[in-house]
């Protein structure tokens, strides 16, 4: 059975590697684990896998990349499990799962909030709302320690969608909604949510001096955008910004800081990303199965 996963921090392989082994005595089976990359190389070795006939048995991924394989139909059903799940643990929010046509295609796994993660020691005020951002960046423009204040261009990259919708989102506005037949149709050009959009992308546009640049710009880049001092400031799901500054031992992890993605008055709406597990087509979806079974049930992992 083969796991490729992009979450491979020393706590998080150490989980696997315990499960792996005690599944591998059990049954008698063989685990491989792959790690990648956050983000687009992780996306590029799935496609890489399916293609030469060869898909792993389970890929923890998000909503978002897991809706996106399953419309290219490599997903395969995981409907009986996640009954099970549901039975022994209750029923989590509706957006943990990947439902299409009365078949579920993901397990959850877990939440992460999405945050700015800041060095309290480059400036002294605090990026807790619009204003109070900008001041922040100006403030740390003007330290010898980073090459930039943050890293928040605009790029392709999903994580630079999420930040857009978590700015966004903090601003009271939505990209899509549901119609009268329960349908979900683009909203984001429509009335009031058009103000909201056009009042974010200037506030965007005033960070804009103050940010690294890179259109190409992904997930991994803000992972290790303190820790390399590349920037004072970055934005991510989860808390691998400062993990990796700690691991590396850099002097300046205890002044790392988070906040939520704040609104123009302070702290937003909260937004988060969900990660869940599936597995595809054309591999081992029933040792997959019987894996997750015992792992999602078991205290220790």
């Amino acid at each position: 059975m083969r796991v490729v996963t992009d979450e491979c921090s020393d706590v998080f392989k150490r989980v696997w590697e315990d499960a792996f082994a005690e599944f591998e005595n059990r049954t008698g089976a063989s685990v491989t684990l792959e790690c990648g990359a956050e983000g687009q190389s992780i996306q590029e070795r799935i496609i890489q896998l399916i293609q030469s006939g060869n898909p792993p048995e389970l890929f923890p991924t998000s909503v978002t990349q897991s809706t996106q394989l399953q419309n290219q139909g490599t997903l395969a059903p995981m409907t009986d499990l996640v009954e099970t799940v549901t039975d022994r643990l209750g029923m989590p929010h509706e957006r943990s799962f990947l439902k299409r046509d009365g078949e579920h295609y993901t397990i959850p796994f877990f939440a992460i909030p999405y945050l700015q993660w800041y060095r309290e020691d480059i400036a002294e005020s605090k990026p807790d709302s619009w204003e109070n951002m900008v001041s922040w960046m100006e403030e740390a423009s003007n330290s010898d320690e980073v090459t930039d204040a943050t890293l928040l261009p605009w790029s392709t990259h999903y994580c630079s969608e999420l930040v857009a919708q978590c700015f966004l989102r903090s601003n009271g506005a939505n990209m899509a909604t549901r119609n009268d037949d329960g349908e979900v149709v683009v909203s984001i050009d429509q009335g009031e949510n058009r103000e909201r959009w056009i009042e974010m992308l200037e506030f965007r546009k005033r960070l804009q001096p103050y940010t690294g640049p890179g259109s190409d710009i992904g997930c991994e880049e803000r992972i290790n955008a303190l820790h390399t001092e590349s920037s004072a400031h970055t934005t991510y799901g989860g808390a691998r910004p400062k993990i990796q500054s700690i691991e590396r031992d850099r002097d300046f992890h205890q002044h790392i800081r988070a906040e939520p993605i704040p609104g123009p008055d302070g702290p937003g709406e909260f937004f988060g990303v969900i990660k869940s597990i599936c597995s595809f087509e054309g591999s081992n979806t029933d040792m997959a199965k019987t894996f997750l079974d015992r792992f999602i049930f078991q205290p220790e992992y």
